[in-house]
């Protein structure tokens, strides 16, 4: 149980990282080889620079709420499956996007980090990205 909550903390804090948008506070929850893979991507070898370029792309205050946690134990690292809700934190409280997220994790340095965190939004989310794209 203890470990579960260290995990939940770790993904709570870098969900709050990326409210605030900020890239080195969010790659210290990432192993050194850590990375975002599906919709959205930072590689291991750019983490940094790639990671500030999804928040430069997110324009605004937003919040970042994780919820419905799933834990899968693979031995060596833990699997957690998850639902994240972004909601508008500056014009108008609403939701902006959703998605279905995958978080793979090893205790590694005296804490979880995660090793692979993968992204899947929702057809309404992609559905209203292209519609604002043109």
């Amino acid at each position: 149980m203890a470990a579960k909550l260290e995990i939940l903390e770790t993904l709570a804090r870098t969900n709050r990282a990326a409210d605030e948008k900020n890239v080195s506070e969010t790659a210290k929850y990432y192993t050194d080889d850590g990375f975002i893979e599906g919709d959205m991507q930072a590689s291991a070898g750019s983490f940094e620079s790639e990671l500030k370029q999804i928040y430069d792309n997110e324009p605004g205050l937003k919040r970042h709420v994780g919820t419905n946690h799933i834990f899968t134990d693979n031995g060596d690292t833990v699997l957690v499956n998850s639902l994240l809700t972004v909601l508008d934190g500056e014009e108008q409280p609403s939701v902006v996007a959703t998605a279905d997220i995958e978080d793979e994790l090893t205790h590694s340095d005296g804490m979880w980090k995660i090793v692979r965190h993968r992204v899947e939004m929702d057809p309404a989310t992609k559905k209203m990205m292209a519609e604002q794209q043109g």
